[in-house]
Formats: C-alpha cells, sequence, structure tokens
C-alpha cells in the first residue's frame, strides 16, 4: 500500500490467515525515514484492532515530518504464517520525492517498493545482475529474513563516510531472503552492507550500477 500523505492519514492494515480476517494479533510497526534510512519508529508502535481483522496506528502517532517519506514495515506477530504476517508501504509527505511523482516511476506498479528509495531511477533488487544474484543467504543457501540491506557508494564507504545521512537506500528481506521494495540508486559503484538477525559480522557486497 502506497499512501500520499497530505492529510494527516493513519496507517492502516488488513491481516487474514490463510484467507480469513485474523483478530486478537498483537501488531507492530517499525518505520523508517526514507531520505537518509534512519530509524524514527516511536516507543509506542503497537497498532489496534478495528475489527474484521483490520488494525490501525493513529496519525497523531506518526513522527512529524515534511517534504519526505516514511517507509514501515507491519508485523502481525509469530501466530501468522511468513506468508502473512508482514506488511510493507509508505507514507509520503509533501513533494518528496519529486522523480517518483512526476511519471519517471509508476507508482502504481511500484506499490511495496519504497525503502529508501533515494533519488535515482535505475531500479535494484535481488535480482540485479541475474535472478536471486543479491539475495540474501547463509552459508547452507536457506533464505535469511529481516536482513537490513543498506546501499553506500563505495567512495563513501572507503573514507569512512557510513552515516545514516551517507545511506543511499535501504530494503529488508522476507522470509525466502529476497528484498521486500527495491531501491531506486544512481549509476555507480556501491557498497550494500547487510546485517542479519544472528549474525555478529556485517556482510559487504560490492555492486557496480549501471
Amino acid at each position: 500500500m502506497r499512501l500520499i500523505n497530505n492529510e494527516n492519514q493513519p496507517i492502516l492494515t488488513a491481516f487474514t490467515d490463510n484467507g480469513v480476517p485474523k483478530t486478537g494479533l498483537t501488531v507492530s510497526v517499525t518505520i523508517y525515514k526514507a531520505s537518509d534510512c534512519s530509524n524514527i519508529t516511536p516507543q509506542d508502535n503497537l497498532l489496534f484492532s478495528i475489527g474484521s481483522g483490520i488494525y490501525k496506528f493513529p496519525a497523531d502517532k506518526l513522527p512529524d515530518i515534511v517534504d519526505d517519506a516514511l517507509a514501515f514495515k507491519i508485523d502481525g506477530g509469530p501466530a501468522l504464517g511468513d506468508n502473512d504476517r508482514y506488511k510493507f508501504g509508505a507514507l509520503v509527505f509533501g513533494g518528496y520525492p519529486d522523480e517518483l511523482l512526476n511519471g519517471q516511476v509508476s507508482i502504481a506498479s511500484e506499490v511495496s517498493k519504497v525503502g529508501g528509495i533515494g533519488s535515482g531511477t535505475i531500479v535494484v533488487n535481488h535480482d540485479y545482475g541475474g535472478t536471486d544474484s543479491l539475495r540474501i543467504v547463509d552459508g547452507n543457501g536457506s533464505g535469511i529474513e529481516n536482513a537490513n540491506i543498506y546501499a553506500y557508494l563505495k567512495s563513501d564507504w572507503d573514507n569512512g563516510l557510513r552515516a545514516a545521512a551517507n545511506c543511499k537506500g535501504w530494503s529488508m528481506t522476507d522470509g525466502d531472503g529476497r528484498w521486500s521494495w527495491s531501491m531506486y540508486l544512481e549509476a555507480g559503484t556501491f557498497y550494500l552492507a547487510v546485517d542479519a538477525p544472528g549474525f555478529e559480522q556485517q556482510e559487504l557486497k560490492e555492486v557496480t550500477v549501471i
């Protein structure tokens, strides 16, 4: 779901279990600021049920931002299977990002691809360079869920510029290690820094975007 948030809209989502509306869940949201990939999740990050499997995060609990976008991941909890548990989306505040709103990228076709999008026009995801070439897997080839993927220019990384402000794109993985949404990058050489649950060391992968 992609929302243009010019009227202080809440986050609304619905959960089902094998197609049946699911009530009684403990639903939480993680929120990231798209322009710099920083985690700005409020301390109270729980959604409440409004019935029929629909859950709401009130607009007055959202971070106060201007001309930017929020990428969010909603977790329905372990009572759901992987295919039903997670929801992704974005809220756009004001005029950010112009590149997505002027027709260069079809919003309709990129509904779920909204995390850390930056200002580029080249789509980069787990299939960039070949099918599943950037899928995140463990040593046995199994997909890693909930891994964070951050894109930095190689030149920035090599010069120690690794703060959130230097991040050019961000995504997370689903249950099979594939990216939940694409990044939009400019041409250049990037490091993809991967943080995964249960892995002590951050992994780096060099990618040339053309």
